[in-house]
């Protein structure tokens, strides 16, 4: 595990990542984004590792392993753009929760806090969650947010690594996953 760069994250299903990718790409030409994410690489960030040390791992695993189980599925609503960076010239061109669910930061906090515990580096950041669409606005004119008329919600149920994997596509590969095996209300 040493010099890939590994990530925690929230899976999205095939039929989420082709609605997103579909809708946006209604709205926003393939030219005016430098680079695209590959639909099959959308997910929701937990926390960025960097690279891995296996002994480490091994105990950071069974730690996430206990603390997730108590974690319960719950529902994700997508249908809001949002951007990082300069207004006129993003950096990056994201979809976002809308509303952000309670249990979602939530469990993002509880992740980050035994990860702190466990001696990781936790961005000082607030978690602001994502779907990364694209990267670095190229076009000559000012970049203008497309409208936001995209509803789709899923249950998201596990958490999982994923390794970057440079020179193919889709560049994300799924290592492990975590369940969410607490009860949901009646």
């Amino acid at each position: 595990m040493n010099e890939l760069h590994y990530f925690l994250a929230l899976p999205l299903s095939a039929d989420i990542q082709s609605a997103i990718c579909s809708h946006t790409r209604r709205f926003v030409q393939e030219e005016r984004f430098k680079k695209w994410v590959h639909p099959a690489d959308y997910h929701l960030t937990y926390h960025f590792f960097g690279s891995l040390q296996a002994k480490k791992w091994a105990e950071t695993e069974k730690e996430l392993a206990r603390l997730t189980a108590t974690f319960t599925p719950f529902v994700l609503q997508f249908g809001e753009y949002g951007t990082f960076g300069k207004e006129n010239s993003p950096r990056i061109f994201y979809m976002k929760p809308n509303p952000i669910e309670d249990t979602l930061m939530e469990q993002h906090a509880q992740v980050v806090a035994l990860l702190a515990q466990l001696g990781y580096p936790v961005d000082s950041r607030p978690f602001s969650p994502h779907v990364t669409i694209a990267r670095k606005w190229v076009d000559i004119k000012p970049y203008v947010q497309p409208p936001s008329r995209f509803r789709y919600s899923e249950k998201v149920g596990r958490l999982c690594l994923y390794k970057t994997v440079t020179g193919q596509t889709p560049k994300y590969e799924e290592v492990c996953s975590f369940p969410f095996l607490g009860r949901e209300e009646q």
